[in-house]
């Protein structure tokens, strides 16, 4: 849905979306990371409080756009369709 409402050739990675609708790409370089070795370093609860803010921003801006561009509800659940890979199975974002 990102790729037509914007009309991109990109991916539709949180990274990709933050680089096309901010403007400026984001650092991944603790994505990688030993999560598991406590304490975490403040580069890593940085990286993933800025990685949880993004999301709500974005999801923010794309819900305004895609109001503004008249994209119907069915059109938006789509978006927020969840796939779990785990286990195969599937799940909905809105239930």
């Amino acid at each position: 849905m990102f790729k037509k409402v914007y009309g991109v050739e990109g991916g539709s990675r949180l990274t990709d979306i933050v680089k096309v609708m901010q403007g400026k790409a984001m650092c991944k370089l603790e994505q990688l990371s030993n999560w598991e070795k406590r304490p975490l370093r403040k580069s890593q609860m940085h990286y993933a409080t800025l990685d949880a803010y993004l999301l709500t921003v974005v999801f923010k801006k794309l819900v305004s756009e895609f109001v503004e561009k008249g994209i119907d509800s069915t059109q938006f659940e789509q978006v927020l369709e969840l796939k779990i890979k785990d286990k195969g199975k599937t799940s909905n974002f809105i239930e």
